[in-house]
């Protein structure tokens, strides 16, 4: 029987069960980090369901939601703590890099270094463009219903130039500033930061006195760190050195640890006053931006004296020459240095946690006014105005506040609301919207004009947004408030699923978005809710001559509204999506086709909060107008892990997705992989089938999906639990998974069990022969600096535990990303395949939380299982790796010498052509941006990767100048056959200029490739080339 028919009381008692299990979740991750973990220990009781039969679509839906706790937690300890030292090197390191290999071609930055033999040359960092494939647009989305949407990645901020409407300024969590200077429905969308090293933008402004400068503040604050300020004074067409936001604190004495940078507000009256709000202190500067300096705000008698995290800055207004200021945030916990430690477990500075030296206490927040410029401050709470304002409420107490205002003639009598996140709240398992607060006297005192429980005027017909509780259980994430500057009685404010609107004031409030209108959930009684996606961060309203225009920056984008306080019901709100070629997604992995195997058009991939989205190559009318970078959204939720698993002969392959926490698969010969869904027999069936097994005790699916593909006969992948790695392959009779454990006593490393992590296994491309009998080798990165490899001769495994954590001196290396194998031992000094490998760190401190040095670097070898490790970073002669975290690491399938190898970094792809003496920064084009994946084809010729912030990009590495005459083997077969004939038969006349451009988003042409340049001379695919080909036909290259 379905849930749908069981009694109200059993559906209720299941839906708290389901609750507690996620906070059971978070708890067990939370003490995991706490403890120093690298590792979380996902449990099998903790695998979100399945769509349950019989339940409502509502119901449903939320099981594609995502679950923005337990995401920040993986992504934590995935990525390991990020101390200020660090985010200032890594800065350093991007300029360094931007010197070598940005220059125009002109000013030779390919010179050979120091006259040595082995230096790097133009021929390893190419000359190919890499190409940006989106995702830029959408034509539909699925997650749970159908819906017209069209997405971008997470905005922090939105700025509109003074005095020009049509120049609008965006600040992403991942993908930088973009610039727009014909805003309207369908704006031309700019990159202003794309090798500025850190695309983590927390906080931006814009000079109203001159608005060409324009600053920026460096790292998000739920996810990619940064903490310096940037500025600009041509409107970001260039920038300055990042300006480091560091002091010595006068509560303890001890150095600041600035991360991320929330606010920034430049003073209307003197643009030498610029106030910034961090996680880790208050900073001013009166110099222009030439120097900050920290000011430590008052605190309350119960915190005693403690740091602060600050969040948002309002202005009020200005007399006698002095500028009055607000701005809001939360107190550490006593005794708490910084309020978010540099291992980032405790999240004080979200407000998101009591504290466990004084529960009593907790991460409070407060608001501190200042009237003189910003100066010196009061604490809002000290005086008793909040505590006297939230009781007299009924609210209960608060953490993180979002805040917004108007500046009036007289500051006094300014206008501002807050939007307040509880510190904890035990009856939403997190942190719902404690209340909604006004003050008309510039923030001296306040009332409450809104609770959790205050009833909307327009309740949806499902449970999203019946109460201003809007925030739900992660209030601490999503809070978004802006205030119309024609009127101080319109407010607009975001939450988890839903936007509001007041236009008395706070009187009354009303719904005016929903995530999901069209499934039902954002049904109220004057019809259904428009489109805005979930979880709201960022809001801005200006005026221009045609009234209000009101911006929403959310998890799903930048969405903007032209009426929104001038209908009077709520339905008829319109938003525009503006998004279309704002290529700032946060993709985790790539699942690509390869054009060998006839799949080279198929490209997916998995994104932060945006679900798996399928690039479409046919039915394009919709997007041709706009541009040619659509994705359609086929699953909802956190898209993770993705892969295409090709079968030897090209006929039957699989495609693998992900939903935190759930595995997922289609089969493209039996469905249509690019729609989310079919209709069988009259009932809507998912074309992406999700499965899961039964798993040994304590185990379970991580948060964090990844997949490697096989490329057998049969479309298998090899996938990681927690503490296991299973090949699964799809049986072809009964379209269900079989699965296969190949570690029967999980993973071992120094005598201490380890749990899986990182990219999770990566399959080596070769065939090997091991004792005797054809073999598959998988590498796996374990937890607290440990790896195996996993030898798979089909009836038989042999799992080879690394004797030790990676060691280099005394510094032992933890957060391991990826470990690979290469096709033979001796070109990394080995003599046994089985004690052969590679492994990468993502991790910025050593497991003593020290910086990783530079002779350390980030990439290691072992000969031996792991008995010793050598660095594997270059041969010192001015072209190693630059020292910065490594997500990726693979061997090119083509090249059998194993000199060929793609490493994906912290600010993008390098490779060696030379085994590894010396490293190029690969291709021309690439912003400097976190490279999760690489996908290589199996003949070379076509890379892609997924950046975290700007999407899904390819380079073709075939299609470089031949520089001397090549085998015709295309296919990489070994053998000159149809297929290699084939290739050259489509590709005759062309030549490396006309191969793929800089320009192009749509990668199905058939480019000019060095592969089949057999004459060398002139490099044209020509008719000599085709005669010389034929001559070997049925021959070995």
């Amino acid at each position: 029987m379905g849930l749908a028919a069981c009694a109200p009381a059993v559906v209720g008692a299941y839906k708290n069960w389901k609750e507690a299990k996620h906070d059971a979740a978070v708890k067990r991750a939370e003490q995991a980090l706490a403890q120093g973990a690298d590792f979380i220990p996902w449990q099998e009781e903790l695998v979100p369901e399945m769509e349950e039969e019989g339940a409502s679509e509502a119901e449903n839906e939320k099981v594609e939601q995502d679950f923005a706790d337990l995401r920040r937690l993986a992504l934590q300890a995935e990525v390991g703590p990020r101390p200020a030292e660090f985010n200032n090197q890594l800065l350093s390191i991007v300029a360094r890099e931007n010197e070598r290999w940005n220059k125009p071609a002109s000013q030779d930055n390919f010179v050979r270094a120091l006259g040595d033999a082995n230096a790097v040359g133009p021929a390893a960092a190419g000359t190919r463009p890499w190409l940006s494939l989106g995702p830029g647009t959408a034509r539909s989305s699925y997650n749970g219903t159908y819906y017209k949407s069209i997405d971008s990645g997470r905005p922090t901020q939105i700025r509109v130039k003074p005095g020009d409407p049509k120049t609008v300024y965006l600040a992403t969590s991942g993908g930088g500033l973009w610039k727009a200077t014909d805003f309207g429905q369908y704006p031309t969308w700019l990159p202003l930061t794309d090798n500025l090293g850190s695309l983590a933008i927390g906080a931006l402004d814009i000079d109203p006195n001159n608005p060409a400068t324009v600053f920026i503040g460096l790292g998000d604050a739920f996810d990619r760190q940064g903490g310096g300020i940037v500025k600009s004074t041509d409107e970001g067409a260039t920038w300055g050195a990042p300006i480091v936001l560091a002091a010595t604190h006068p509560v303890d004495g001890k150095p600041t640890a600035t991360n991320n940078v929330r606010d920034i507000k430049v003073d209307p009256t003197n643009s030498s006053n610029i106030l910034v709000a961090t996680d880790d202190g208050f900073y001013r500067s009166t110099d222009g931006g030439a120097t900050f300096g920290l000011i430590d705000l008052p605190n309350t008698a119960a915190t005693g004296p403690v740091r602060e995290a600050t969040w948002a800055l309002t202005y009020l207004g200005t007399t006698g020459g002095q500028s009055q200021w607000l701005v809001s945030g939360v107190y550490a916990c006593p005794g708490g240095l910084p309020p978010t430690p540099a291992s980032g477990t405790q999240n004080s500075s979200l407000g998101v946690a009591a504290c466990a030296s004084n529960p009593a206490v907790g991460n409070y927040g407060d608001f501190w006014k200042s009237t003189d410029s910003g100066a010196t401050w009061v604490s809002v709470r000290a005086s008793g105005a909040l505590t006297a304002a939230l009781t007299a409420g009924g609210a209960g107490e608060v953490g993180r506040m979002q805040i917004a205002g108007n500046a009036a003639p007289n500051p006094g009598n300014a206008v501002v609301y807050a939007q307040a996140s509880t510190i904890i709240d035990s009856g939403s398992a997190g942190n719902a919207t404690a209340a909604i607060l006004k003050s008309t006297d510039g923030g001296a005192s306040w009332t409450v004009v809104g609770t959790k429980a205050t009833a909307m005027a327009n309740p949806t017909s499902g449970a999203d947004c019946k109460t201003l509780d809007i925030g739900h259980n992660q209030s601490y994430y999503n809070l978004a408030i802006a205030v119309d500057p024609g009127n101080s009685n319109n407010v607009l404010i975001g939450g988890n699923l839903c936007g509001a609107r007041t236009r008395n004031g706070g009187a009354t409030w009303e719904n005016v978005a929903h995530w999901l209108p069209q499934g039902g959930g954002g049904l109220t009684a004057d019809g259904f809710l428009p489109y805005v996606h979930a979880d709201w961060h960022t809001a801005t309203i200006i005026r221009t001559s045609a009234g209000a225009v009101a911006f929403a920056g959310t998890d799903g984008g930048l969405f903007a509204s032209y009426n929104l306080f001038d209908v009077t019901s709520p339905a008829t709100v319109a938003w525009q999506f503006p998004d279309v070629g704002l290529v700032t997604q946060l993709p985790y992995a790539v699942g690509s086709g390869d054009p060998v195997y006839g799949t080279g058009s198929v490209v997916f991939t998995g994104l932060q909060d945006n679900g798996t989205r399928f690039r479409l190559v046919d039915d394009e009318s919709f997007v041709f107008d706009f541009d040619l970078q659509n994705w359609d959204q086929i699953i909802g939720g956190d898209g993770i892990g993705n892969a295409v698993a090709n079968d030897s002969r090209g006929q039957n392959p699989v495609y693998w997705a992900s939903v935190q926490s759930s595995w997922r698969f289609c089969v493209p010969r039996l469905r249509d992989c690019s729609r989310p869904t079919r209709l069988e027999n009259g009932v809507e069936k998912s074309n992406w089938r999700a499965f899961t097994t039964s798993f040994p005790a304590g185990d379970g699916i991580p948060f964090l999906v990844r997949y490697g593909a096989l490329n057998d006969d049969n479309g298998s992948v090899v996938a990681n639990s927690s503490l296991n790695v299973y090949r699964i392959r799809v049986d072809p009779l009964n379209e269900t998974p079989v699965f296969t454990r190949m570690t029967p006593a999980g993973f071992t490393v120094a005598g201490s069990v380890r749990g899986t992590r990182g990219n999770g296994p990566i399959v080596s491309p070769y065939s090997y022969t091991v004792d005797g009998v054809p073999a598959r080798i998988y590498g796996v990165p374990l937890s607290s600096g440990g790896s195996a490899i996993i030898i798979d001769k089909g009836n038989a495994v042999n799992v080879i535990n690394a004797a030790t954590a990676v060691t280099v001196g005394t510094d032992q290396i933890g957060f391991i990303q990826a470990v690979t194998v290469p096709r033979n031992p001796a070109s990394l000094g080995g003599t046994d395949v089985k004690q052969t490998w590679l492994v990468a760190s993502a991790g910025a401190v050593t497991l003593a939380n020290t910086v990783v040095p530079d002779s350390v670097g980030h990439l290691y070898k072992t000969t031996d299982a792991g008995q010793t490790w050598v660095p594997f970073h270059g041969n010192g002669t001015g072209f190693d790796l630059p020292n910065v975290p490594i997500w990726s690491v693979k061997y090119d399938p083509s090249d059998l010498t194993d000199s060929t190898i793609y490493v994906a970094t912290e600010i993008g792809l390098y490779r060696t052509v030379d085994g590894g003496k010396t490293w190029a920064r690969y291709g021309q084009g690439l912003p400097m941006v976190r490279t999760y994946d690489v996908v290589i084809s199996s003949n070379g010729g076509l890379v892609r990767v997924a950046t975290y912030g700007r999407g899904i990009w390819e380079i073709h590495p075939e299609s470089e100048p031949a520089s001397a005459p090549s085998t015709g083997d295309w296919d990489g077969n070994g053998v000159i056959d149809y297929f290699d004939l084939q290739a050259m038969a489509t590709r005759l006349g062309t030549t490396p200029a006309t191969g793929p451009s800089a320009g192009l988003a749509f990668s199905n042409s058939l480019f000019y490739s060095n592969t089949l340049d057999l004459t060398g001379s002139p490099t044209t695919i020509e008719e000599a080339d085709l005669s010389a080909l034929v001559a070997k036909f049925g021959s070995t290259p």
